[in-house]
């Protein structure tokens, strides 16, 4: 039932991102947040999977390797996105721009997360010693 579930919401996602057309700034803001719904799961994912990295090395293993993966990367993919909007610009349609933004808010959005990073600093200051 999950999966149905997942994947009914990214048939309405689809359809929103291709039915909603306008021009103005409040229809290409929304347009772009519900385009970036697409691309947040895999960032979530992707985090998920990089937090098994940390406290995997025995010498540094207060160390939140994954989590520091994660957040590396996704400023690397938010300032490459923002590099790549700045050179090439506005070409005048929504998918090259608004990929470049989808990108950037949700799955590098989504791969940095606060709340998951607040968990592991606090999973971080148990173990250091007092």
């Amino acid at each position: 039932p999950a999966i149905a579930i997942f994947a009914g919401l990214f048939a309405v996602i689809i359809i929103g991102v291709v039915v909603i057309n306008g021009d103005d700034a409040f229809s290409i803001t929304n347009r772009t947040m519900l385009y970036s719904l697409l691309f947040a799961p895999f960032g979530a994912l992707l985090r998920w999977k990089l937090g098994s990295l940390n406290g995997k090395f025995p010498k540094h293993s207060w160390f939140p390797l994954g989590t520091y993966i994660a957040n590396m990367l996704a400023c690397v993919i938010s300032i490459a996105a923002i590099a790549s909007e700045l050179k090439w610009g506005f070409d005048g349609s929504f998918w090259s721009i608004g990929t470049l933004r989808a990108v950037k808010v949700g799955f590098a959005g989504s791969l940095s997360t606060v709340s998951t990073w607040v968990s592991e600093i606090a999973g971080l200051i148990k173990l250091i010693p007092q």
